[in-house]
């Protein structure tokens, strides 16, 4: 009994905790909101922000080569909620030592539009 009364005041007190908490999280939109400011920044060059870019588009090529992920593509066409054709598709996508792309499809449902007789 003397549990179910405590269960019963932690109930009663964690609103009371958490309420004010979430409260206090809530952002202001419209804080920050006004003209923009067009004047360029002065900490960095177009040259050397373009050399950054470059930099970190190379390593995140290099990066993508150690990787494999499985690539789940389902499209469907809809007249209003229901379902009038799919298309359904899962790949392994992997690259090789070279860098290319390798793609193996698992997975390829028959495409299927309601109403056709080819199916």
């Amino acid at each position: 009994m003397r549990k179910l009364a405590q269960l019963v005041v932690w109930s009663a007190v964690i609103p009371f905790v958490l309420l004010p908490m979430a409260l206090l999280s809530q952002t202001d939109c419209e804080a920050g909101n006004g003209p923009l400011d067009s004047v360029p920044p002065k900490t960095a060059g177009v040259e050397e922000v373009i050399q950054k870019l470059g930099a970190a588009e190379a390593t995140a090529k290099e990066a993508r080569l150690h990787y494999a992920y499985k690539q789940d593509v389902l499209m469907q066409t809809l007249a209003g909620k229901d379902v009038t054709g799919e298309f359904h598709e899962v790949t392994n996508v992997s690259y090789d030592a070279k860098g290319r792309r390798q793609e193996e499809v698992t997975f390829a449902a028959q495409n299927y539009v309601a109403g056709s007789s080819t199916q």
